[in-house]
């Protein structure tokens, strides 16, 4: 199998000690998730890091998926300009992915910039760092109904199980905004219930509970991991695989959960 290694990770940039400064502690258990991933993923040693990463460009009526060969962390909006690194595109892997959503008839564009928006770049800095030279894949979810974003799931996994190359799997997604009075979008009665009710849908495996969570909560509890998971969901279908929720913990009212979906 072409897939070897496969995670849900939240983003936050306080994740970076540049950024965080005298708050570094602030998150100890998604670090700790974090350093454990690294390991994982250096072992199962990918070729390709694919990326499903819900911030930088995205569009209504079409997924996007980052061209530029040569793509750069830009954390000056964070107030780090210390922080850089750079990672190639696998340009044969996107032509195959653009050519099965074309198969498929799922809208698909190519992004030319080169920046790395911070969902894509947070994970990758905190786990490629040990893999000097793989590739890495892009993704940006459309805005579009949840059966969109798992179907693109379902092309992605063909193009994974169709190469020889050693593929990783990345989805990256913060939980609810929404769990206190201080958390940036203030506080919502359902956002704890979301909460707990993705737990219980990654544990089970429940795609179906995962397309048909209520759409108006979704929207209302301000996440950014719902479509990054339906695409993950989508890629994982039939595998064997036995995810472990490697943490889960909630500052500054922002839902942090990191996962680990081992490949069998």
């Amino acid at each position: 199998m072409s897939l070897v290694f496969s995670a849900f990770t939240p983003h936050p940039p306080l994740l970076l000690d540049a950024i965080s400064g005298e708050t570094s502690d602030l998150l100890p258990k998604t670090r700790k998730s974090f350093e454990h991933l690294r390991d994982e993923l250096y072992l199962a040693q990918p070729e390709t890091i694919i990326i499903i990463s819900p911030h930088g460009e995205s569009y209504k009526d079409s997924f996007g998926v980052c061209a530029h060969p040569l793509l750069h962390t830009n954390l000056r909006p964070f107030g780090d300009a210390i922080t850089r690194d750079s990672f190639s595109t696998d340009l044969e892997l996107t032509s195959h992915l653009f050519e099965a959503c074309k198969k498929e008839k799922i809208a698909c564009s190519a992004i030319p910039l080169p920046d790395l928006d911070y969902g894509a770049a947070i994970p990758l800095l905190m786990l490629g760092s040990a893999l000097p030279h793989v590739k890495v894949i892009v993704v940006h979810p459309m805005q579009g109904t949840p059966k969109n974003a798992m179907d693109f799931g379902y092309a992605l996994k063909g193009v994974i199980l169709q190469t020889n190359k050693r593929v990783a799997l990345i989805a990256s997604g913060d939980l609810s905004h929404r769990l206190e009075t201080e958390s940036p979008g203030g506080f919502h009665k359902d956002a704890h219930s979301f909460e707990k009710k993705i737990q219980e849908i990654i544990m089970n495996g429940n795609s179906m509970g995962l397309l048909s969570l209520d759409q108006k909560t979704v929207n209302e509890v301000a996440t950014c991991s719902y479509e990054p998971l339906l695409i993950l969901f989508g890629v994982l279908g039939r595998m064997k695989t036995n995810p472990e929720i490697l943490s889960y913990e909630a500052p500054q009212g922002i839902g942090f959960l990191t996962v680990y979906f081992p490949i069998f």
